[in-house]
C-alpha cells in the first residue's frame, strides 16, 4: 500500500509541475523589439524602438542591448548617443500593448533647421551607410522579469 501510495504522489508532483510549466507558457509576456521608420504628415522622418507584447503578462525591467557592431558602426555622434540612451533606460510593458521609443527625427524633409541632428553632421554618405546597416539583422539581447522570474532572449531584429 505504502509503494502504491508513494508511486501516485510522485505521479500527481509530475503532473502538477507540468500544469505549473503550461500554465506560464500559456500567461507569460511574449515579446518583440524592432525599429521603426515613420514619415508623418509634418514631413519628418523618425525611427523608433518599438517593443510589443503580445503575451497574457505584463513584462516589467525590460532592458534592451544592441549589439556592440551596430553602435559602432554608426558615425553619427548624436546617434550613437540616443541609442546608448535606450539601452540605459527599463521599460514596461502591458499584455497587448506597446512602448515606441522615438530614438532619431533624423531630417524635417521641408525646414532641415529643425532636424534633431545637423544636416552638417548628417552628409548623404552617412546616411547611405547607415540605411545600408539598418536594412540587415541586427542581433538585440532582451532580458524583463515576470512573476518574480527573469528572463532573457536573444532576438534578430529586422528593420521595417
Amino acid at each position: 500500500m505504502a509503494i502504491i501510495t508513494y508511486c501516485t504522489l510522485s505521479k500527481n508532483d509530475e503532473q502538477v509541475a507540468e500544469m505549473k510549466h503550461q500554465w506560464e507558457e500559456d500567461n507569460k509576456p511574449y515579446l518583440d523589439v524592432r525599429l521603426v521608420y515613420e514619415h508623418s504628415l509634418s514631413s519628418t522622418a523618425s525611427r523608433y524602438l518599438l517593443i510589443e507584447n503580445y503575451g497574457k503578462g505584463t513584462a516589467t525591467d525590460i532592458q534592451i542591448s544592441f549589439e556592440d557592431k551596430f553602435i559602432e558602426n554608426i558615425s553619427i555622434q548624436e546617434l550613437q548617443k540616443q541609442i546608448k540612451a535606450l539601452q540605459s533606460r527599463t521599460y514596461k510593458v502591458l499584455p497587448g500593448r506597446s512602448n515606441k521609443e522615438i530614438f532619431c527625427d533624423i531630417v524635417d524633409l521641408v525646414d532641415r533647421r529643425k532636424s534633431r541632428i545637423s544636416v552638417d553632421e548628417f552628409d548623404l554618405t552617412q546616411k547611405s551607410a547607415l540605411l545600408e546597416y539598418l536594412n540587415k539583422p541586427i542581433k538585440v539581447d532582451v532580458k524583463y522579469k515576470w512573476n518574480g522570474k527573469s528572463y532573457y532572449e536573444t532576438m534578430i531584429m529586422n528593420y521595417k
